[in-house]
C-alpha cells in the first residue's frame, strides 16, 4: 500500500482518502441498509465534535473507553448509560479487530463522535478497512438459538438506541450507534457548537 507524509507530519496510507490529521475531511457521508436498522437515526451532520483514528490494538480499548464515557457525560448522560456505551464499544471493537482485522495490531480504526441535544446523547460512528460482511449477518439474532459465538451484536443492539451497520462504498465496514438520556423525549438530531470539535490521533 502506497504511503505518503501528510502535512502534519504523519506517514498513513491514502488508497481509500481516509482522514490522517485536524486538516483532513470527515469520513464521507452514511450509506446504509435501512433494513438492518434498529430505529431511525438522527439526520446526518457535518462535523463530529471528536475525531480520532486508533490502531487495532486490544490495549487502546480501555482509552477509548474513558473517553467516550466522559463525553457520554458532558453530553448529559448518566453513569448506567455511560456504561452501555462503554460495554457496546468495547464489543464492537473487539468485533473489529478480531473477526474484521484477523488480530493485526497494524491496521486503523476511525472513532467520529456527535453530542446530541435533542434528544440529549451521543453518536458514535467507527469505520475500518476489513473486508466486507454481508449486512445480513449483522442482524440480532434470537436468545433462544443457542450455538457459540454471535451475541455480540445482539449486545450491541441491546444496550443501543439506534444501531446501522453499512458497507462503505471505498471499502470496509461501518457501525453508528446512538445512545440518548432516558428522559429525553424527542429526536430532531441538533447537537452542541460544532466549533468545539476535537481531533486526535493516537
Amino acid at each position: 500500500m502506497h504511503k505518503e507524509r501528510t502535512r502534519c507530519g504523519k506517514f498513513s496510507p491514502t488508497v481509500y482518502g481516509f482522514p490522517t490529521c485536524h486538516e483532513s475531511r470527515i469520513i464521507n457521508p452514511l450509506h446504509t441498509s435501512p433494513s438492518n436498522t434498529k430505529t431511525t437515526l438522527n439526520p446526518p451532520m457535518n462535523e463530529p465534535h471528536l475525531h480520532t483514528r486508533i490502531l487495532s490494538r486490544p490495549e487502546l480499548m480501555a482509552p477509548v473507553r474513558a473517553m467516550l464515557c466522559e463525553l457520554a457525560s458532558r453530553a448529559g448522560l448518566d453513569e448506567t448509560e455511560c456504561g452501555h456505551i462503554a460495554l457496546a464499544i468495547d464489543e464492537a471493537l473487539t468485533n473489529i479487530i478480531r473477526h474484521g482485522y484477523k488480530n493485526d495490531p497494524n491496521s486503523y480504526i476511525w472513532i467520529s463522535v456527535w453530542e446530541l441535544q435533542n434528544p440529549k446523547g451521543l453518536r458514535i460512528q467507527m469505520d475500518d478497512l476489513a473486508p466486507h460482511v454481508e449486512l445480513e449477518q449483522l442482524k440480532s439474532r434470537d436468545l433462544e438459538d443457542v450455538r457459540p459465538g454471535g451475541l455480540g451484536v445482539h449486545l450491541i443492539h441491546s444496550l443501543m438506541d439506534t444501531v446501522q451497520f453499512s458497507k462503505r462504498p471505498e471499502g470496509g465496514m461501518r457501525l453508528v450507534v446512538e445512545k440518548f438520556h432516558a428522559h429525553s423525549t424527542t429526536h430532531s438530531g441538533t447537537h452542541s457548537d460544532p466549533k468545539a470539535t476535537l481531533n486526535l490521533q493516537v
